[in-house]
C-alpha cells in the first residue's frame, strides 16, 4: 500500500520558488533511476525535463541530434526509459513517463532513426526513499543495444547412429557470484540534456578560427567634436583566432562615414575613416553563449571628402593611432553560424584633424569615438 502523499499544490509551489542554478546542483549530486539493462546495451545519456512537462528542451535536442548521428548506419536499437518523480497520483505519473518516452522518440524518428529500431517504456515513478520531489527522477535514459545475430544452421548430420557421449562429471556447486552494479550516470551541474562530455564537438581547427563582418552605429565621444559631423555608420570584417580559447587574437579592417553638419562646407561632404586593428579578447569558450572583452592597438586615416578644406583651418586627411577596447557577446554553436555583438572605445592619440581648429579656441581636439556594432559569419 502506497502511503499517503502530501498536497501536490504546496509541493508545485515550494518547488516553483527554488531557482533553475539549485534544481540543476541537485540533480548533479543524484544518479538517475536504475535501468532494466540487457547484456550488450549501454547508456548513451539522461534527458532531463521540468516539473510535470514532457517538452524537450533546446539542450536536449541537440544532444539528441548527436546520439542519431552516432547510430546512423550503426547495427543497434534504442532504447528509452522514462522516469517522473514520487509527487502526484501513481496513474498521473505512470501516463506522465510514457509521454516523455515518446517525445524522445518522436524526435529521433524526426532525425531519420527507424521508428521500428526504437522500443519505448514507462516506468512511472523513479524508486525513491521518500516522496520529495527529486530533479534527477525527472528523465529518460537512452540506451543502445548492439543486436545478436542467429547461429547458421548446422548441416545434416550423417544418417548414422554416433555413440553415446561420455557421462559428464558435474562439478559441486559454489558461490555465485555477484557482478558489480554497474557505475551511475553522473550529472554536472552546467549542463542539460544528454550528459557525456565525450559527444561535445570540436571545432575543426581545433582552436576556434571565426570569420565575421557586420555594421553599426559610430560617433565622438567628445561634445565639441560631435558639434562638426552627425552619427555614421560603421562597418568592419574581422578574424578571430582562438574562439574556443580562454584567450584570442582579433584581427579587424574598420571603416566608418559620417556627414559633415558645418556652415560653409557642401551639403554633401563627409568624413571617411579607414583603418585596421589587432586585439587580444578574454572570454568564456564553451557553450553556445560565450562573452568577451578585448583591448589592443590600431591605424586609423580620417579624410574630408567631397570638400576643399583651404583656408578652413581643417586638414584634407589624418593619420591616427587607436587604442581599442570594449566587451562583446559571440554566439553560435561550433562548426557553425556565428553571430558577434560588440561595443567599442577606441582613444586617439597623434590626431591632428581637429587641432587647428579646436585648440585654437582652447579646447579638446582629440577625435575619440565609440561605436556598437553587429556582425554575422562563421566558425570552424
Amino acid at each position: 500500500m502506497r502511503a499517503p502523499r502530501r498536497n501536490v499544490w504546496l509541493e508545485g509551489a515550494l518547488f516553483a520558488s527554488v531557482s533553475l542554478v539549485f534544481a540543476t546542483t541537485a540533480s548533479a549530486k543524484q544518479p538517475p533511476p536504475e535501468t532494466n539493462t540487457d547484456p550488450g546495451c549501454e547508456d548513451a545519456g539522461v534527458v532531463h525535463f521540468a516539473n510535470a512537462s514532457s517538452k524537450l528542451n533546446s539542450q536536449a535536442k541537440k544532444s539528441l541530434d548527436e546520439v542519431a548521428d552516432k547510430v546512423s548506419g550503426e547495427d543497434v536499437k534504442i532504447r528509452v526509459q522514462a522516469f517522473t518523480d514520487p509527487t502526484g497520483s501513481a496513474d498521473a505519473n505512470q501516463a506522465l513517463s510514457e509521454k516523455r518516452a515518446t517525445a524522445v522518440e518522436d524526435y529521433l524518428r524526426r532525425k531519420g532513426v527507424d521508428p521500428d529500431e526504437v522500443t519505448t517504456e514507462g516506468r512511472g515513478e523513479a524508486p525513491a526513499a521518500d516522496d520529495k520531489a527529486n530533479p534527477a527522477d525527472r528523465v529518460a535514459v537512452v540506451s543502445t543495444c548492439k543486436r545478436t545475430t542467429a547461429e547458421p544452421t548446422p548441416a545434416p548430420a550423417p544418417a548414422e547412429t554416433p555413440p553415446p557421449p561420455p557421462p559428464v562429471e558435474t562439478p559441486p556447486p559454489g558461490p555465485v557470484e555477484t557482478p558489480p552494479p554497474p557505475a551511475p550516470v553522473m550529472v554536472t551541474p552546467s549542463e542539460e540534456g544528454l550528459h557525456a562530455r565525450a559527444y561535445e564537438p570540436r571545432p575543426m581547427s581545433g582552436i576556434g578560427i571565426g570569420i565575421t563582418a557586420g555594421a553599426g552605429v559610430v560617433d565622438f565621444t567628445q561634445q565639441r567634436a560631435r558639434s562638426f559631423t552627425d552619427a555614421g555608420v560603421t562597418w568592419d570584417a574581422r578574424l578571430t583566432l582562438g574562439t574556443r580559447l580562454p584567450v584570442g587574437l582579433d584581427l579587424a579592417y574598420v571603416g566608418s562615414s559620417q556627414n559633415i553638419n558645418l556652415a560653409g562646407f557642401s551639403s554633401d561632404a563627409y568624413l571617411l575613416g579607414q583603418g585596421t586593428e589587432a586585439a587580444l579578447r578574454i572570454q568564456y569558450p564553451r557553450g553556445m553563449v560565450r562573452p568577451y572583452v578585448f583591448g589592443g592597438i590600431g591605424w586609423r586615416q580620417l579624410s574630408i571628402k567631397r570638400q576643399n578644406v583651404f583656408g578652413t583651418g581643417f586638414n584634407d586627411y589624418d593619420n591616427q593611432g587607436l587604442v581599442p577596447f570594449g566587451a562583446g557577446l559571440a554566439i553560435g554553436q561550433v562548426n557553425g553560424i556565428m553571430f558577434d555583438l560588440h561595443g567599442t572605445g577606441r582613444v586617439t592619440f597623434d590626431d591632428d584633424l581637429l587641432r587647428n581648429v579646436l585648440q585654437n579656441q582652447g579646447e579638446n581636439s582629440h577625435t575619440n569615438t565609440w561605436d556598437v556594432t553587429a556582425r554575422i559569419g562563421g566558425e570552424f
